[in-house]
């Protein structure tokens, strides 16, 4: 468990070096970056940590499929991995288009403009911890792995982030078997949210949801304007940092009460409520959960 956290960190760090030897952009200054950076990333360190010695003990028997009886740890991490990709490349596209979504889950993320391997994990709170959940109920009772499938399934897909966040120039040929870094700085866009490309991290999914875009490079800003970037709480708490004043009270009310948004918040109460029933044996909203 430790071994496998501390390679995804000295792997971090190796190619954090790689970027300042081999840049294939010039990164803007950004006031406070780094700070926040690091707190993010070691919020992000402490909430793996955690859920993979609390949610293997609460979660023993809760299992949809006994994987860990069948498939070594290294096999069901990437079983894990493979499925995860498919799921979050869904999650991605639903955290861009339905609006609340973006505001809570993901807005804070794209505010960077340095796009680099560090960025990777610079997510609101609340984001990393819905992301740890989605791959504890993949992880433990849906798949029923184990705790070291866990560490691969987090190594994987750390290194997947790292890799298409670095700040280096990669062969265009790449792109069709994985995402690289030029295709990713046009799904960080500056000021963009809909319409979006290249959201998994393996292009098979872009390809067949017709998302998939592979530049030879990628030179446009990305990130949101210094000012809105550095309004680090209200993304927290959900505001629309890149709405003019004059708008925001109209446009919120339309966006928060449409449909859409509404059916999300929905499935995020059906989502909490599937984790509840698994946590404390509660099979009536377990099942009607899964069922939703």
């Amino acid at each position: 468990m430790l071994l496998g956290l501390g390679i995804i960190i000295c792997g971090l760090g190796c190619l954090m070096i790689l970027e300042r030897l081999f840049p294939d952009q010039p990164l803007a200054y950004v006031p406070g970056w780094w700070k926040r950076v690091l707190l993010i990333n070691l919020y992000q360190l402490i909430v793996v940590v955690v859920g993979t010695y609390t949610w293997e003990r609460w979660l023993p028997d809760a299992h949809l499929f006994h994987l860990r009886d069948f498939v070594s740890p290294l096999m069901g991490g990437i079983i894990a991995y493979l499925i995860h990709t498919w799921v979050f490349y869904w999650f991605h596209r639903a955290r861009h288009n339905v609006y609340f979504l973006w505001l809570w889950f993901h807005q804070f993320h794209h505010s960077a403009q340095r796009i680099e391997a560090i960025t990777s994990f610079y997510k609101a709170p609340q984001e990393i911890l819905v992301d740890s959940i989605i791959m504890t109920i993949l992880l433990y009772p849906v798949l029923g792995l184990s705790k070291e499938s866990s560490v691969w399934l987090a190594g994987f897909a750390a290194f997947g982030e790292y890799v298409y966040h670095m700040n280096i120039k990669t062969p265009q040929w790449i792109g069709y078997f994985f995402q690289r870094p030029e295709a990713h700085r046009i799904h960080h866009l500056r000021n963009k949210r809909d319409h979006s490309k290249n959201y998994g991290d393996l292009p098979i999914w872009d390809i067949l949801g017709g998302t998939f875009e592979n530049p030879e490079r990628m030179d446009r800003p990305t990130g949101f304007p210094v000012e809105a970037e550095a309004r680090v709480v209200e993304m927290i708490c959900g505001r629309d940092v890149l709405l003019a004043a004059k708008h925001k009270t109209r446009h919120a009310y339309i966006e928060r009460y449409k449909l859409t948004t509404i059916a999300a918040i929905l499935w995020i109460i059906l989502g909490l409520g599937q984790s509840i029933g698994y946590v404390f044996n509660m099979p009536q909203i377990r099942g009607l959960s899964f069922a939703t």
